[in-house]
């Protein structure tokens, strides 16, 4: 996994979180340089409990990697970087507008079978 010299906020602006997890952080940004709307997946190394959490990190960037499929999330890089200073591995993809699961069961939405 490469590193990415400068931190975090100069390259990606409007950082927003989306989801937090026990080791592993998902945001929602604007990259700087380029008009789209990417996600980071952010995993914290002091935070995992065993080295198998950053294994499978890095298997998830290998199969994304190999993957072109019009239902999946287009892969971007994949680094090391600091964000709010802590070191984290990135994964970067492109973010899909739309709803999320969870608002759709909030707005209690029914889904045909089909």
């Amino acid at each position: 996994m490469k590193s990415l010299s400068t931190p975090l906020e100069a390259r990606f602006q409007e950082i927003q979180l989306l989801h937090q997890g026990a080791a592993v952080t998902t945001y929602a940004a604007q990259q700087a340089e380029a008009p789209q709307s990417v996600v980071i997946k952010m995993l914290d190394l002091k935070k995992i409990q065993a080295w198998k959490a950053l294994e499978l990190f890095e298997r998830e960037v290998a199969v994304l990697q190999g993957l072109e499929h019009a239902a999946i999330p287009e892969y971007i890089d994949a680094f090391e970087a600091q964000y709010a200073g802590q070191d984290y591995y990135c994964l970067l993809q492109q973010r899909v507008p739309g709803q999320t699961l969870q608002q759709l069961i909030d707005a209690q939405t029914r889904f045909a079978e089909t």
